[in-house]
């Protein structure tokens, strides 16, 4: 069998095993296998990543017959290569949490302690343009904007644009009003009726804590909390006290 110590690699299955996620993996399929940490991806996600890294140099596209089970890194791996994929290693962490894309709902499904959340890939991207237009300049990541809704490379930005984020508010000790409802904006702590077709609400106006804080439907003035506010296009806000 051809060896390449720790390199990660795409290869062909010889024993039943199961991915990151937990998903099933017969014999005989194609996955992208990382040595260090003996996980694999396969399917979109795997495409994905390997084609994120294959330009930077640390991936080899090619197939291996076999992966053993249980096995020492190649003695004569070379150091530089070594701490190429421990960053990817660390890299593929950052994701961990991503456990699968459903293009067919637009959905990211993201793990969470206990189960799964879901984030829209609509609202991923305006979460993000709108962190993205709130920072300076030289501080929005690195290919923002060039990556289509729905892929690995998205998510990817979109998380990185969410941590540059943080760092701005943390550096400026200010907070970014990007998801903030306009027309509620200076009606914090005021009680407010909302109608639209087939809804009528009122609620008091309150406003989350955070960096990145949201308006938040508030129903009594006792009340240690609420939900984010829902605003129907078109909907009319009368301020009742």
């Amino acid at each position: 069998m051809a060896r390449f110590g720790n390199d990660p690699r795409w290869i062909v299955t010889k024993f039943p095993a199961s991915d990151r996620t937990g998903l099933f993996i017969p014999v005989g399929t194609r996955a992208f296998y990382f040595p260090q940490s003996r996980r694999m991806l396969t399917g979109a996600e795997a495409e994905q990543l390997a084609a994120t890294l294959r330009p930077r140099g640390l991936t080899k596209a090619i197939d291996v017959a076999t992966v053993r089970r249980r096995g020492a890194p190649h003695k004569g791996t070379p150091k530089r290569t070594m701490r190429n994929c421990a960053q990817l290693e660390k890299g593929f962490g950052l994701m961990s949490d991503l456990a699968s894309i459903n293009t067919e709902s637009r959905l990211y499904v993201i793990r969470a302690a206990g189960g799964y959340s879901c984030l829209g890939f609509d609202v991923a991207e305006k979460w993000a343009r709108g962190v993205a237009a709130w920072l300076p300049a030289s501080d929005v990541p690195a290919g923002f904007g060039a990556f289509k809704p729905g892929t690995f490379q998205h998510y990817q930005v979109y998380r990185a644009v969410m941590a540059a984020g943080a760092r701005h508010a943390e550096r400026t000790k200010t907070r970014c009003p990007a998801l903030l409802e306009s027309r509620l904006i200076g009606l914090e702590g005021k009680r407010v009726h909302v109608t639209a077709p087939d809804y009528n609400a009122r609620f008091w106006v309150g406003k989350s804590t955070g960096w990145l804080p949201i308006h938040l439907e508030i129903e009594s003035r006792n009340s240690s909390g609420g939900g984010g506010v829902y605003l129907p296009d078109g909907a009319s806000i009368q301020v009742i006290r």
